[in-house]
């Protein structure tokens, strides 16, 4: 493998690159954005949430399990760069099913690691969560906020945080976690029984029915697109600098401001309801982006807005 350095899409010759997840909602753009600068890109995904068609087809996809030694080791042979975001993702499921969420996103990502680390990945680049942070009234949070997880999803993503910053300390590789708060855009999945609020509004919304609103309303959420969280991953392949960094718009917005944004947008006759809170939902979460600005080069460019009006018009029923 060669060291990193400027040419095609920013580097002397095009890099091999792994996706896990990569047929996943924020995988198959990144994938889509590699190839676009002219990388390699192999796809390790078992296809349990990610879709085959999805999947641009310039890229090479493993069906396997990130907890499989050997799928492994095939895949990160000879990369220069791994991108991580193959996961246990629902913060709600995870309360029910905790074991399978810390069998795969820490027993998953340990494998992944160590045989990254074997195989002289250059660059490790690991997708992490905001719901990391403490639940506490709508103050900006910072990478250096004391992390309080009170789930099993958030507490098993600190924990492959650790796994990189162990294998940081002993020298074996350079690795970014990226804190990404509420990412939405296009194939996010709205039918889920852990669907996201923003898919979920925008399909209740084209159907014309009623956006259940869970809790107040008042709670707040940082969304940020999903090509940004794309960009974020890039800058992040670029950039020299190694640690964690958070991936918002440093904008609060309401559950009910949302909806009405949605219904608004949509030019939809819905209407909303309210509902009780759902356990393990906070009731504010806003991102600190000043630490990837300075170290990164990484700033958000879709407002809200614009971001959802684009969603909107690439949503299919």
């Amino acid at each position: 493998m060669g060291a990193l350095g400027l040419g095609i899409g920013g580097y002397l010759s095009p890099l091999q690159v792994l996706v896990t997840g990569g047929a996943g909602f924020i995988g198959s753009h990144l994938v889509d954005a590699l190839l676009g600068l002219g990388h390699q890109v192999m796809v390790l995904d078992d296809l349990s949430s990610g879709k085959r068609e999805s999947l641009n087809r310039g890229c090479r996809l493993v069906e396997g399990d990130i907890r499989d030694r050997s799928s492994v080791n095939h895949c990160v042979a000879g990369k220069d760069v791994v991108f991580h975001l193959a996961a246990f993702t629902s913060l709600p499921e995870s309360l029910e099913d905790p074991d399978s969420c810390y069998d795969i996103n820490v027993s998953g990502t340990r494998n992944l690691v160590e045989q990254a680390c074997l195989a002289g990945v250059s660059k490790f680049v690991f997708s992490s969560t905001s719901a990391v942070y403490p639940d506490y009234p709508d103050t900006p949070r910072s990478e250096d906020t004391p992390p309080d997880p009170q789930t099993p999803y958030a507490q098993s993503k600190l924990q492959g945080e650790a796994l990189l910053q162990q294998f940081n300390r002993d020298e074996r590789f350079s690795f970014v976690a990226l804190r990404y708060f509420n990412v939405y855009g296009p194939r996010q999945d709205p039918h889920s029984q852990y669907a996201a609020v923003i898919p979920s509004f925008l399909s209740a919304s084209r159907l014309q029915q009623t956006l259940t609103i869970y809790g107040s309303g008042r709670q707040t959420r940082d969304f940020v697109y999903v090509d940004d969280v794309v960009g974020a991953n890039l800058a992040a392949m670029d950039s020299q600098a190694c640690g964690v960094y958070n991936v918002g718009t440093s904008l609060p917005v309401s559950i009910l401001s949302l909806a009405e944004t949605i219904i608004n947008l949509t030019g939809s006759s819905s209407g909303y309801a309210f509902a009780p809170p759902r356990r393990g939902d906070a009731l504010s979460s806003t991102a600190d982006i000043s630490l990837a600005l300075a170290s990164l080069g990484w700033r958000p460019w879709w407002s809200l807005e614009s971001g959802l009006a684009e969603t909107i018009g690439r949503q299919s029923v």
